[in-house]
């Protein structure tokens, strides 16, 4: 069935504007008209542990440092416990020690701990694993080792 078109009136000479009452049925057309089987926005609504590695700056460590280090991030940060329980030898573990390779966490309760905490350094997230600041060379110590460097240039290194 092809779409039934209606000219509007126009002050203009020539065609009019043109409305489509009913569009031609195609396949599936029945299944667009229901309601949507997911959310609108493709928001994530949990975190593996991976993707925690990833947002807390672990992701270039080890499975093994990566787990330690959140279990310490959970235990003394107050970072938000995983959703799915671990059991370990037949019972439910608790607490920090539930963090595992297959824990998941609720992205909104983690994402609102993460707008929060600052990462150690006081850096951006992304520069958390950052190498720390050096320290200011007070000006006695450039002195000093200007005056070696001279020194070494002038007399040479002496062999052994």
């Amino acid at each position: 069935m092809a779409a039934q078109l209606i000219d509007f009136p126009s002050g203009r000479p020539g065609p009019g504007p043109v409305a489509i009452l009913s569009a031609p049925t195609m396949p599936g057309s029945e299944m667009a008209a229901r309601a949507p089987s997911r959310p609108f926005a493709q928001a994530r609504r949990e975190y593996t542990l991976w993707e925690v590695a990833r947002l807390t700056g672990l992701a270039h460590v080890s499975p093994k440092v990566m787990i330690s280090t959140l279990r310490k991030l959970a235990e003394q940060n107050g970072m938000p416990l995983p959703k799915t329980p671990r059991v370990h030898k037949g019972r439910i573990v608790t607490g920090p020690r539930a963090i595992g390779r297959r824990s998941r966490w609720d992205a909104l309760r983690f994402d609102d701990w993460l707008d929060d905490w600052t990462p150690p350094g006081g850096g951006a997230i992304g520069r958390a694993i950052a190498a720390p600041a050096v320290p200011a060379v007070s000006r006695a110590m450039r002195d000093g080792m200007a005056a070696r460097a001279a020194e070494l240039a002038t007399s040479g290194r002496k062999r052994a």
